[in-house]
């Protein structure tokens, strides 16, 4: 079963807020994002499960928000990469994404992250596709999708990257899902599987979920 949560103007991608069946919802880290008067920021929040509230912790270098890459006070996309450590409560900086963007679908299987689409300088959507090992600290690109399409919903099953909706750049929405196979490094669309209508700025999740072995 996937679920679709609604999401706007932060993003991350930590195992921690993984939703489970167990927590829905339980997202732990929230950086950047916007306020209410519409100003990014750089502020980071993370949520003590025990203590049961919001703490600050340290912030980003500098001000960001949209899932995926990100776009500063200036309304530029930026091709930083910076990863937290909870333990220390520092920001790392780490390899620069290949092409500055903003809206892209991240996730990660098998211990590496995999950038899906996004939009060029807030004017193209792409179809780029980069994986990034974390051993390496290197992104490489893999197999472009079929459509261009930017803040779309993604999931992940066994080897499989499940992208769900987006925007096309211009002025529809994908009702399609495509699938990706980390194995053969193809992409497919599902035939017989969409939505019921198009959308963007949303986050899927796997849940109750078992793999046949066929």
């Amino acid at each position: 079963m996937v679920y679709m949560i609604a999401m706007n103007g932060c993003g991350i991608l930590t195992k921690s807020c993984s939703l489970s069946e167990d927590a829905l919802a339980l997202l732990e880290t929230l950086p950047g994002g916007y306020n209410k008067e519409r100003i990014i920021v750089n502020n980071v929040m993370r949520y003590e499960r025990y203590l049961d509230r919001w703490i600050k912790v340290a912030q980003l270098n500098v001000p960001r928000a949209k899932f995926g890459g990100v776009i500063d006070p200036g309304n530029r996309c930026i091709d930083t990469f910076r990863r937290y450590n909870p333990i220390m409560d520092t920001w790392e900086t780490l390899e620069k994404l290949p092409t500055p963007c903003s809206l892209s679908g991240l996730v990660c299987v098998k211990g590496k992250i995999y950038a899906i689409g996004g939009t060029i300088e807030n004017l193209y959507a792409t179809r780029d596709v980069y994986r990034y090992d974390l051993e390496k600290n290197i992104w490489v690109p893999l197999q472009h999708m079929i459509e261009n399409r930017f803040d779309p919903g993604i999931t992940t099953f066994g080897s499989k990257i499940y992208v769900l909706s987006g925007h096309d750049g211009e002025n529809s929405f994908y009702p399609n899902i495509e699938v990706y196979d980390i194995e053969t490094d193809e992409w497919t669309v599902l035939p017989h599987l969409t939505l019921p209508y198009g959308r963007c700025r949303f986050t899927c999740v796997a849940m109750g979920t078992k793999q046949s072995g066929t």
